[in-house]
């Protein structure tokens, strides 16, 4: 049985004997199954030690029944995962499950609806040797050398085709604890942006609480936006994981200039590795194009650790800061880098813009910096609670207030953006027990006369009941 061009093809009823070796860089891995009822191992590739290189199981876990598809990379032993819960596919009947792999990204579809993704840092995926049925669940396999398109995949599911909505459930609205519907997804940091008129949310569309992509989270700026706080629009990723960046996209900030949306962000391919500074623009802040590293911080900051960059202007001249650590101090004490530069293209490093010393562990990460009725603000945040400092001056010096946080500690990562002329909003994610990544929280900012800050709930956003 072959099905959309040339394919290896096995079936119970027809075996074949061409072997399933492949290093494509570039692949599409069908199976058909009866039902999903077994606890144990459905097909998979042992290598010539005996060792699961790819394997599709069904598991148990606290949570339920999930099917779980793990994949060996030859960059690493340590194998990716992608999963789904069955109380949510269904486990009685039969199924079309789709491994598509891009070069770049890994899919699992069923019945032709994206359920997981991965993304591997290296571009082969190993199928070695023969492969191995123990069950008779799985009925029919077939490996095609590319990718196959999305109507492609749907022909392959025939009448199993299902809509999104049957696994995955309805679009919600986005309110007051909203998170993207799927499984394993999560609202991680958020990048709010207001022009003419309209407030942006941009946010890190989080996978596996941060484990995703070898525990950098396989992040993406997903993009919503709205006037009213009540209606939004969801558009489609700013800055996705793409072939030409290989990498997890890192917090950042989106900064207006002569007609441009500029989008500053680090990526990282996995921890200790540089993480450069680089640059999307946008002449309708939907679609953005990437223009590649900038650059990665110099000594005597700490270059692998740069990341979250915030921007803005004073004195004809534009201010980047960077969350990093002070290499040339004792202790290497967490700062903010400050570069500087006349395009925003082309940045000149900087003695640090601030370091909040002893009592403040860490890094100050997610920097945000606003002018608001006379009063300089600048936001940090230390093991994800937001911290700020006012000051009558742009450049500081930084006053700490008695009482220097915002919201729940359960908030993280508070960052803020105008919403119209004389409001500001804040936003922030809330975690899911201990976990990274959780759902959404929207807060309005209050100043008070002595420039202190406190936080309310948006009368368009009240809480969840």
């Amino acid at each position: 049985m072959h099905r959309l061009g040339s394919a290896v093809s096995w079936s119970h009823h027809q075996p074949t004997e061409t072997p399933w070796a492949t290093d494509a860089a570039a692949l599409t891995l069908s199976i058909r199954v009866n039902s999903l009822r077994a606890t144990d191992a459905l097909l998979g590739w042992q290598d010539d030690q005996s060792a699961w290189v790819t394997q599709l199981a069904v598991v148990s876990s606290p949570s339920g029944h999930c099917l779980v598809l793990s994949l060996t990379l030859d960059s690493r032993r340590a194998p990716l995962q992608l999963d789904a819960p069955l109380d949510a596919i269904g486990r009685d009947q039969p199924h079309e499950i789709t491994l598509r792999h891009l070069g770049y990204r890994l899919e699992l579809l069923i019945d032709g609806v994206l359920v997981d993704e991965e993304w591997p840092a290296d571009l082969r995926l190993l199928l070695p040797g023969a492969i191995n049925v123990p069950g008779d669940a799985v009925t029919q396999v077939e490996l095609w050398n590319r990718a196959l398109q999305d109507d492609e995949v749907r022909e392959l599911c025939g009448s199993l085709v299902a809509m999104p909505e049957r696994y995955l459930g309805p679009e919600r609205t986005i309110a007051q604890g909203w998170r993207p519907r799927g499984f394993n997804v999560n609202v991680g940091d958020c990048m709010p942006y207001w022009h003419e008129g309209r407030w942006h949310l941009f946010y890190l569309r989080d996978r596996r609480h941060h484990g995703s992509m070898w525990g950098c989270g396989g992040h993406q700026w997903a993009h919503a936006s709205t006037t009213d706080l009540r209606h939004w629009d969801e558009h489609p990723l700013a800055v996705p994981i793409g072939p030409e960046s290989h990498g997890s996209n890192c917090t950042g900030s989106v900064f207006w200039h002569a007609g441009v949306h500029h989008a500053f962000y680090t990526v990282r391919q996995f921890y200790g590795s540089p993480a450069p500074l680089c640059l999307s623009t946008s002449r309708n802040g939907i679609d953005f194009t990437p223009h590649g590293p900038l650059l990665t911080l110099r000594e005597p900051y700490d270059g692998p650790s740069g990341r979250d960059p915030v921007v803005f202007r004073h004195d004809d001249q534009f201010h980047l800061l960077l969350t990093t650590s002070l290499n040339s101090a004792p202790g290497a004490p967490g700062c903010l880098a400050r570069l500087v530069s006349d395009d925003l293209h082309h940045w000149e490093q900087c003695e640090p813009f601030f370091i909040p010393g002893p009592d403040y562990p860490g890094q100050p990460e997610c920097p945000d910096y606003f002018a608001w009725n006379g009063w300089y603000y600048l936001f940090f945040s230390i093991e994800g609670v937001a911290h700020y400092r006012t000051s009558r001056q742009p450049l500081g010096p930084w006053q700490s207030p008695d009482t220097d946080t915002l919201d729940d500690p359960m908030a993280r990562v508070m960052k803020t953006a105008a919403f119209g002329p004389h409001r500001r909003l804040g936003v922030a994610f809330v975690r899911d027990g201990e976990q990274w990544g959780g759902s959404l929280r929207l807060r309005e900012l209050v100043q008070h006369p002595d420039g202190t800050l406190t936080t309310t709930w948006p009368a368009e956003l009240p809480p969840n009941p």
